[in-house]
């Protein structure tokens, strides 16, 4: 769209005078930028003497994860859900001042045990992603203590079926995990997901049409920033937590970046 096709459009918007696919065009053109951490938790636990680099790297203790939560409530941090941030994002509504999304992902156990009482505590929402076929393993939560965390405010969202590399795989195969997942969430809690996440950080173009074709409205990685743009809603960025991340490693992943 040209300058002048750009202004008569503005001009029309703002004396209602567009209707039905005109509109639409033109709510195209609104392109929203949002500052908002994501927090991106593994396991909330303490890892076992037999750990390998990969758990023990992903494993923040419950007294940490307390530290994180009362850090970012005593600083002013609100919670928020994925689907808040996709309503300011795709429509302008407004978020508090200092937001924060907490996702949990592969839905282990602990993220059950440990992590959501210390959530309640301090009043704040989180995302879960599950693995619809681990669900029910050992380590890994049951669908009734996922579907406790919906009855609770909380957001159970997809993660895939099996947790594969998503990336240059066929569309069958996009689909049996992709949709798979989803409509096992749909068929066990009675609603579609709205957001996914890319097992291990893994996609290319082709995931990322299925998970749109498949009635998702966004979708995260694992690339670090906070900044999100309404134009770009399936690379959502989140900021890593690891086994080290203390306090200060939290204030510093969280501080503004003017590179973004």
């Amino acid at each position: 769209m040209n300058r002048r096709q750009f202004l008569t459009f503005a001009v029309s918007l703002a004396s209602g005078m567009l209707t039905g696919s005109h509109l639409a065009s033109a709510q195209t053109l609104v392109r929203r930028r949002i500052e908002c951490p994501i927090l991106m938790y593994h396991y909330i636990s303490t890892p076992p003497e037999t750990a390998d680099r990969y758990r023990l790297d992903l494993s923040l203790p419950p007294d940490r994860f307390e530290e994180h939560c009362a850090f970012l409530v005593d600083n002013g941090y609100t919670g928020i859900s994925l689907w808040q941030l996709h309503q300011a994002l795709t429509e302008g509504t407004p978020l508090p001042d200092k937001p924060v999304i907490l996702t949990f992902d592969d839905g282990y156990i602990d993220a059950f045990e440990n992590a959501f009482p210390i959530l309640q505590a301090h009043d704040l929402v989180a995302t879960f992603f599950i693995v619809t076929q681990f669900m029910d393993n050992p380590g890994y939560m049951t669908w009734g203590q996922a579907s406790r965390l919906i009855e609770a405010g909380m957001e159970v969202e997809n993660h895939s079926r099996s947790h594969p590399n998503l990336a240059e795989r066929e569309r069958d195969f996009l689909m049996r995990e992709i949709d798979g997942a989803a409509n096992a969430i749909e068929a066990t809690f009675g609603y579609r997901p709205r957001f996914f996440c890319y097992p291990a950080g893994r996609f290319d173009e082709n995931t990322i049409e299925i998970v749109r074709e498949t009635g998702h409205l966004m979708a995260t990685t694992t690339w670090d920033g906070m900044l999100h743009y309404s134009s770009d809603l399936f690379r959502l960025r989140r900021l890593r937590i690891r086994n080290s991340t203390g306090i200060n490693g939290l204030q510093w992943l969280m501080s503004p970046r003017a590179s973004e």
